[in-house]
């Protein structure tokens, strides 16, 4: 059982430095994840369009239709901005949260 009790306050140096790199972290997810998801919403909403012959594009929800190679290209596009996005928030979240949480752990710079 521990029963030493160490004052910790918001003026912590490491509390501080938690806080701010979670706000930077989670800042990140959302300048870099909200984009890229909202681009390749427009790139699944453009594969979904079909030109009815009059020259009207419009959303065909019920058909079936076969992949061409615009489909394919589209698809491409959307797998790549998709796989940057993951990576890049992801790889960069998870480097932050690792230092956070050894922060937590080892309480350096004084308690």
């Amino acid at each position: 059982m521990i029963t030493a009790s160490t004052k910790v306050t918001f003026g912590t140096a490491w509390l501080t430095i938690s806080m701010t790199l979670y706000v930077v972290a989670f800042a990140i997810i959302l300048l870099v994840l909200v984009p890229a998801l909202r681009h390749a919403v427009t790139l699944m909403e453009a594969g979904r369009q079909v030109d009815d012959g009059t020259g009207h594009k419009d959303f065909d929800k019920e058909s079936n239709v076969t992949a061409r190679a615009m489909d394919l290209q589209t698809k491409g596009k959307l797998d790549s901005v998709r796989g940057r996005a993951t990576a890049s928030a992801g790889v960069a979240s998870s480097l932050l949260f690792l230092v956070i949480t050894i922060l937590m752990v080892t309480q350096p710079f004084g308690a």
